[in-house]
């Protein structure tokens, strides 16, 4: 993990801005299993414990191990937190090569 400024938490999965500005979040899915073309999966970021937007969702796809990219730019305030959640239809397992990167812009 690179985190120069120190705001993002292991322990809670967590990154909380230190002050105000403009982010991307971004990141790559790579999963090894379980995908069909029936099932559905969400990608949403949570802001200070609240779903804030879905950045995907969609249904499933005949590859069984998709890599599903995304991103998304917001504001945040000072102490603010951001969370990602990924839901799925069906049990699922993610490679260890999938990412997350969250950038301040502004």
């Amino acid at each position: 993990i690179a985190d120069n400024l120190s705001e993002f938490s292991g322990t809670t999965s967590r990154y909380t801005a230190k002050k105000a500005g403009i982010i991307i979040i971004a990141g790559l899915l790579q999963f090894s299993s379980g995908f069909t073309s029936s099932m559905t999966y969400k990608i949403t970021v949570y802001k200070n414990g609240t779903a804030y937007h879905d950045i995907r969702f969609d249904n499933g796809t005949a590859n069984a191990t998709p890599a599903i990219s995304f991103h998304e730019i917001t504001d945040v305030a000072a102490n603010d937190y951001i969370e990602i959640y990924v839901n799925t239809s069906v049990a699922t397992v993610l490679a260890v090569n999938s990412y997350l990167n969250i950038t301040r812009i502004a």
